[in-house]
């Protein structure tokens, strides 16, 4: 591996998404708290906005950091 390889994983990335819960979020306090914690734990910046019907977000990291936000996303709401 070079010192100077940029490789996918480490490149800085948006992501845009939406999302309609499959179930309602009926504590959108404690979800807004969840999403701050997944956030700094993965170095995450962006916006996000919660509802009872689904999440609005915008998010600026490394793949690797937004895919394993994915990862705790999808496995928190569908839980």
């Amino acid at each position: 591996m070079k010192m100077n390889d940029t490789s996918s994983s480490s490149k800085a990335m948006i992501a845009l998404y939406y999302c309609y819960t499959p179930t309602p979020i009926n504590d959108v306090t404690q979800h807004i708290s969840f999403q701050k914690d997944l956030c700094s734990e993965h170095k995450l910046n962006g916006r996000i906005r919660v509802s009872s019907e689904g999440i609005n977000g915008v998010l600026s990291g490394t793949k690797f950091n937004l895919e394993c936000y994915e990862r705790a996303l999808r496995q928190e709401i569908v839980n």
